[in-house]
């Protein structure tokens, strides 16, 4: 995925957040996760593409195959923490890329999510 192209490898990444949510089988996650890609993924893949670096991406991409490792070993437990974690550290690394994103209400919220 990395020797792709840039827009490509960043519409991989929006197209498994929402491969993930159809395996819930939960028409209600399944319907938020594309509303929001169809709203966002354009704008942060414009906002990001000259921000994050091959490093960043081979991170989050050893982080989906994590997440995609608990969820074929039917570990929910492990997929549940794996997606926190990545969650958490996906919004920090655009809140530096992205300042205006950074949000006091938003990081009081994270942290109570942290702690689950």
């Amino acid at each position: 995925m990395i020797d792709t192209s840039w827009k490509k490898a960043r519409l991989m990444n929006v197209r498994f957040h929402c491969e993930v949510a159809k395996i819930t089988r939960n028409a209600l996650i399944i319907s938020l996760c594309e509303s929001i890609t169809q709203v966002y993924s354009a704008m942060i893949i414009e906002m990001t593409h000259t921000k994050l670096d091959k490093k960043g991406i081979k991170k989050l991409v050893s982080e989906h195959r994590k997440i995609i490792e608990a969820i074929e070993n039917k570990d929910a437990e492990g997929a549940f923490e794996r997606t926190k974690k990545h969650l958490l550290e996906t919004y920090n690394t655009y809140s530096k890329i992205i300042p205006e994103t950074f949000d006091h209400s938003v990081q009081k919220r994270i942290k109570h999510f942290a702690k689950l």
